[in-house]
């Protein structure tokens, strides 16, 4: 290729870009906006009046909404007052303030009776498997002590302690 064939061909690469870019700069592209503009403008009339605060029955309008008297009703009903909180959950009672005092002994019949000795009674009473004892129920014994249960009824819940032969008391969970 020679050198005139390459001028030729940047001229002609090159000159369309420049046609419209001098285009754009010659012409206006927002002209037509403004035309259809100003012919929207003319149609409207130039002696339009508007209304003056002093020809409006503001006294009528304001007797006309103080007579319903429905709209100013609440537009929500008011909700319900809120729900007292609900009681503290009871305590269970502690076992080993109601067996306080109470002390099983080694002396034992097979493993039907045991002896205990209670504060009412300080030399002590056989008692057997089942018997209530300060409203605590004796489930069990061995050489080591004694098992006592409670059934709680606010809690529906069956409590359960041990107490030793020193009269130690330990709940069981």
């Amino acid at each position: 290729m020679n050198q005139r064939t390459l001028i030729l061909l940047y001229i002609v690469l090159l000159l369309p870009p420049v046609c419209f870019m001098a285009l754009h700069f010659i012409s206006d592209p927002m002209e037509q906006n403004r035309l259809a503009l100003a012919n929207e403008l003319k149609r409207i009339p130039q002696n339009v009046e508007f209304p003056t605060a002093d020809d409006w029955p503001f006294d009528k309008w304001n007797e006309n909404i103080l007579s319903k008297s429905a709209l100013f009703d609440a537009l929500i009903p008011m909700p319900e007052p809120p729900k007292p909180p609900p009681p503290p959950p009871p305590t269970p009672p502690d076992l080993c303030q109601k067996l306080q005092g109470v002390t099983p002994t080694r002396m034992q019949i097979g493993k039907s009776k045991i002896k205990i000795i209670t504060p009412d009674n300080p030399r002590g009473d056989f008692k057997s498997l089942g018997d209530k004892i300060a409203d605590c129920t004796l489930a069990d014994f061995d050489k080591q002590g004694a098992i006592f249960t409670f059934h709680w009824r606010e809690g529906n819940k069956k409590m359960t302690c041990t107490i030793d032969l020193q009269g130690n008391c330990q709940p069981l969970e």
